[in-house]
């Protein structure tokens, strides 16, 4: 509280420090700023103020949400919230958002609130036929240290969020382009462990203008120059980027057993939210349990479900985006498994669930000290 008020203070801003805190919070959560030290006061201090908040725009948009207001966290304002205030500016116009945020009528901001809201369907249908396209696209270029493809069809309000599907599913720095007939936008994300702002400066005598941070960057260039831009960067990414760069690597906080699970723990834990970027949640493993039984779960099988066994103690878990795991996992078979445990409310009862991390022996992931 005292760095939101010594803030406001030297930016002159006559507002309530707690108003100003909530919008600070969404900022800093749904930009990734990794949530360290002054960005880690904001996120916490806003969160519990966003909880609190009678902004008739946030309130209306949680509900249109179909979110707790109560129980919000950095996943729901990064992943529910930001991307429907997000959303009118990469489609349609931002001043939308902000009237939402800024209006003290209920009923304009409801309204708002719900145009917002069909406006990140529309966002999302977009994102996902473009995500198609470019995926083919990426498996036809090269990308053994980077990636960077370019269209004339790519939106430029949606550039960003695929290449950040992009290089979740590649595992590289990923650029993509929206061409232009003379100008073109570039949106880029990285990997840990490569500077991508960095890496895009160095070809700056082909750029218009660039801004960002390590993770997350954008760019101005004329089209004529994206293939000699494209070319720069792969070479400079293969220079920079050591092999073991590329391959995924899950951090195994602690190695534990099913009876140190307590919701004791689990509160302890609690205290260091809120997780994110640069403080993500910690990952506990356990070795050797047995598994129940399996099934998939969600549209499609995509997600898995499992109930886990060991020492007489029983855990059910979910594995989001792991339902193809179904197919090798059988009826009491032995696995390792790697997790973050969190308390789950159903009916007025408390219970533990495990959200799966991953399946494979621990002894094929890196322990931290």
């Amino acid at each position: 509280w005292l760095f939101s008020n010594h803030l406001i203070k030297s930016l002159k801003l006559k507002a309530d420090p707690g108003k100003t805190l909530e919008l600070a919070a969404i900022g800093t959560i749904s930009d990734l700023v990794p949530l360290v030290g002054p960005s880690r006061s904001i996120a916490k201090y806003g969160i519990e103020a966003i909880r609190k908040s009678n902004r008739p725009g946030l309130k209306a948009l949680v509900e249109t949400a179909r979110l707790d207001q109560a129980k919000l966290d950095t996943y729901q304002i990064g992943f529910n919230l930001a991307p429907r205030i997000n959303s009118m500016g990469r489609l349609e116009n931002a001043i939308e958002s902000l009237r939402m945020l800024c209006t003290i009528d209920s009923a304009r901001a409801f309204n708002l609130a719900k145009l917002l809201n069909t406006t990140n369907k529309t966002r999302q249908e977009m994102t996902d036929e473009l995500t198609e396209t470019a995926m083919e696209m990426a498996k036809n270029s090269p990308h053994d240290y980077s990636l960077v493809i370019s269209h004339q069809s790519f939106h430029e309000g949606i550039i960003g969020l695929v290449a950040s599907k992009l290089s979740q599913s590649f595992f590289r720095p990923t650029i993509v382009i929206s061409q232009g007939e003379e100008l073109s936008k570039g949106s880029a994300r990285s990997i840990p462990g490569f500077n991508i702002i960095a890496a895009i400066r160095q070809s700056e005598h082909l750029l218009i203008g660039a801004g960002g941070h390590p993770m997350a960057a954008g760019f101005t260039i004329q089209t004529s120059r994206i293939e000699e831009f494209q070319k720069e960067f792969h070479q400079l990414a293969q220079r920079l980027i050591a092999p073991e760069l590329l391959k995924r690597v899950l951090m195994i906080d602690l190695e534990v057993e099913f009876y140190d699970l307590t919701q004791e723990l689990i509160e302890a834990l609690d205290n260091f939210r809120p997780f994110g970027i640069g403080n993500p949640h910690p990952v506990l493993a356990v070795k050797n349990v047995t598994i129940g039984d399996v099934k998939q779960v969600g549209v499609e099988g995509k997600h898995l479900k499992l109930w886990l066994e060991k020492d007489g103690i029983q855990f059910s878990a979910i594995g989001f985006n792991l339902g193809e795991e179904a197919l090798s996992l059988e009826i009491g078979k032995q696995v390792d498994i790697a997790f973050t445990p969190e308390l789950s409310t159903w009916n007025s009862r408390t219970k533990i669930e495990l959200k799966l991390k991953d399946i494979k022996g621990v002894e094929e992931v890196r322990m931290t000290e």
